[in-house]
Formats: C-alpha cells, sequence, structure tokens
C-alpha cells in the first residue's frame, strides 16, 4: 500500500525525468538514501509506476554523483 502511494505521488509530481536510451523512451527517478526500509518502498514504487530507479549513494562524491544526474 506504502508503495503504491509513493508511486502514485511520483507520478502526480512529475518528479521523473526522461530519457532516451537506445531507441526506447525511459522516465528516470533517482533515489538518494542509504539502505533501508524506505529505500525499498521507494524502489518498489519505481517498478510499479514504471519508473526505473537510479541509485545515487552518498559515498559516490560529488563529481560521482554531477556525473550520474547529468
Amino acid at each position: 500500500m506504502r508503495a503504491e502511494n509513493v508511486a502514485k505521488a511520483l507520478i502526480d509530481n512529475k518528479m521523473e525525468s526522461d530519457v532516451e536510451d537506445n531507441g526506447r523512451s525511459l522516465k528516470i527517478v533517482g533515489i538518494n538514501a542509504k539502505n533501508c526500509a524506505n529505500w525499498m518502498i521507494f524502489d518498489l514504487a519505481c517498478i510499479l509506476g514504471g519508473l526505473t530507479s537510479v541509485t545515487l549513494y552518498d559515498t559516490l562524491g560529488a563529481e560521482s554523483t554531477g556525473y550520474i544526474i547529468n
């Protein structure tokens, strides 16, 4: 139920970015959080909403995180 609510909120608030990859249109959402139950709920929400999640870890550093986001 919580993952469904999060999926609806992500879609309703247009939190995704549209990306073209090898001729496919993807809707990308970044997750910047430590591994925990909420991270899993968010990832499941992305799956339920047809979104692709991209994980950003605080240990990556600013340069790597910026590269992934761009």
